[in-house]
């Protein structure tokens, strides 16, 4: 929710965040509403400045993949998921990355548990992707690091 002044020529100008939404939707609803032009308020036959209320409102595609970056030691086991922002009911989890292939970068079940090699790998970073079952040119992904743990 936004919180603007409308100028007399129909300008928009002195625009506050009334509710933070964060993530850079704020600064884009900002930006977005710094173009828009409006019809000036009449005020017995004279153009007005007023105070306006907007709502904007934000449509997000794609698949998003919480957490973004796990440091994991060998062995250990992490839980990702996919952060409601997409209607994707269902997606198909995988890991892998440059010089990650195999066992090497180990391996993540179907409900997207990760679980990292028992060794690091010669790429200490893995890329954990899902991919939307009904359309695989949505996808998002996350990235691993991989420590020794403390006893090796």
């Amino acid at each position: 929710m936004l919180w603007t002044i409308v100028g007399t020529d129909g300008r928009v100008r002195d625009i506050r965040v009334a509710r933070r939404l964060g993530r850079g939707l704020d600064e884009k609803a900002v930006e977005a509403v710094k173009q828009w032009k409006f019809e000036p308020a009449m005020y017995e036959g004279k153009p007005v400045a007023v105070q306006i209320n907007v709502e904007v409102n934000f449509r997000l595609y794609g698949i998003v993949v919480s957490p973004t970056l796990a440091p994991l030691v060998t062995g250990a086991k992490q839980q990702f998921s996919t952060v409601p922002v997409t209607l994707e009911s269902s997606v198909n989890w995988s890991v892998g990355g440059p010089g990650c292939t195999g066992l090497a970068c180990s391996s993540i079940s179907p409900d997207g548990l990760y679980t990292a090699p028992l060794g690091v790998p010669n790429s200490a970073t893995a890329i954990v992707t899902a991919t939307s079952a009904t359309d695989p040119t949505k996808t998002g992904s996350a990235k691993v690091t991989i420590h020794p743990s403390p006893s090796q």
